[in-house]
């Protein structure tokens, strides 16, 4: 086992682990659970069904060896595991074709988002109890910790998982007692936005087309079953299976019986590679195909829809910002312009809280940050040309053409002044 850091989209350093490499190997890329860490996985790494993959793991942030802080933000985890498998297309020469991955719970949603959001042609992935809801027992729960995180910036909550709740086996039970680099807390906005992606996962899963294979564990008491069953039925893709596992807990590479998953998780990493890929192709999908059907046949234009259509149309106009929309178009430059500005304002009161809730949209949050993402992009360039000395040659140029045309306009006003005087001498020597 060989370790390192890679540095991820952010340039944040992540820690990860290295098992078996062999150039033109095909490759795992193994995702630990929450709490955990990648050392945690070395004994399914150097099990005897895995040794002829090489296989890459690496500490979420937070978590193990990563000295990076736990984020807040769900997706960072995503972007992470993509510039980790960048990463290793650059310094191992592994070809994205040629990566399976393994994740369970927390890291099983993180896999989840890549394919999705990403959408990498990976050769496919097996998802362990992937948290997609998980069961946090108390009644309301959600909206407590939602609004502990609206009365507390950076609220930390400990959490209610057990060893006990995590496997059958009292040596693994032990073993995550008493491991220090195991962490018993969690972000709750990380929660919160964790819980939002998954339910967006579950409910998008049609337009995933990776094979997957998902192992659910009949006694898990920390995430819930029914997600996971509903996420496998909506995958676009022929090579998927979904079996619930009997008596095993929700940390089923650490529960008794485990070699058993790790046989079925090898047998479908094979058929994996062994499949051709499904190859790019202008004929619709699974996915494309119900989005159509539902603009098609107005599904959501329902009384629901109507009611918030005649809401926008009438009470609407007491936000500036909807009034704008509805009077110039919500794609017009002076919408655009005030959702740059980004100042809530209304009338009545009322108006100003409608305002604020529409200026954070997600559409809206989208396009500042785009206009962001453009600044920066422009100042990248400005900086490179003024390394490559282009900038000031533009700039030479740029002048050269204003004096150019400054002097054009002068020529011009002589001419209209010449003119002038001539038709003025003229008329004085008619008279």
């Amino acid at each position: 086992m060989n370790n390192g850091i890679f540095k991820s989209f952010d340039n944040s350093e992540i820690f990860y682990r290295e098992w078996n490499f062999q150039p033109q190997q095909k490759s795992i890329i193994m995702i630990h659970r929450g709490h955990e860490h990648s050392e945690r996985l070395n004994h399914i790494a150097q099990s005897p069904q895995f040794s002829k993959y090489n296989i890459f793991a690496f500490d979420l942030r937070g978590h193990g060896h990563t000295k990076t802080e736990t984020s807040s933000v769900f997706m960072d985890y995503v972007r992470d595991l993509d510039s980790f498998a960048k990463f290793l297309q650059s310094k191992y020469e592994v070809k994205i074709s040629d990566i399976f991955v393994v994740a369970n719970s927390i890291g099983g949603v993180v896999a989840s988002a890549w394919t999705h959001d990403f959408a990498p042609q990976i050769a496919g992935m097996t998802l362990l109890a992937p948290a997609f809801r998980i069961n946090l027992i108390v009644p309301l729960a959600n909206e407590m910790i939602t609004l502990g995180t609206k009365l507390k910036k950076g609220l930390i909550i400990k959490s209610y998982v057990k060893s006990k709740m995590l496997t059958h086996d009292p040596e693994q039970q032990k073993a995550y007692d008493t491991d220090p680099l195991i962490t018993r807390s969690i972000d709750a906005e990380l929660l919160i936005d964790l819980a939002k992606a998954g339910k967006r996962l579950v409910e998008d899963a049609k337009a995933i087309d990776t094979p997957t294979l998902i192992l659910a564990a009949e006694k898990d008491h920390v995430v819930f079953n029914k997600d996971q069953k509903i996420f496998h039925d909506k995958l676009d893709t022929d090579v998927k299976h979904y079996e619930v596992l009997p008596n095993f807990f929700h940390g089923i590479l650490f529960d008794t019986g485990k070699e058993k998953v790790y046989d079925k998780i090898a047998d479908f990493a094979e058929k994996c590679f062994d499949t051709s890929q499904k190859q790019p192709s202008l004929s619709p999908d699974q996915f494309s195909v119900k989005e159509y059907q539902d603009l098609k046949n107005n599904v959501g234009n329902n009384l629901n829809f109507k009611f918030q259509k005649f809401s926008l149309n009438n009470i609407g106009k007491i936000s500036d910002g909807m009034a704008i929309g509805l009077k110039y178009g919500f794609d017009s430059g002076a919408s655009l312009d005030y959702v740059y500005h980004n100042q809530p304002s209304g009338k009545l009161g009322f108006g100003k809280i409608m305002d604020k809730n529409y200026l954070e949209a997600i559409g809206w949050k989208g396009i500042r940050i785009r206009k962001l993402h453009l600044i920066q992009l422009l100042e990248q360039n400005i900086q490179q040309l003024k390394k490559d000395e282009r900038l000031k040659f533009l700039i030479l140029q740029e002048e050269r053409e204003i004096i150019y045309l400054i002097s054009k306009r002068n020529i011009l006003k002589l001419k209209l002044l010449s003119m002038n005087s001539y038709s003025q001498t003229s008329k004085s020597a008619k008279k």
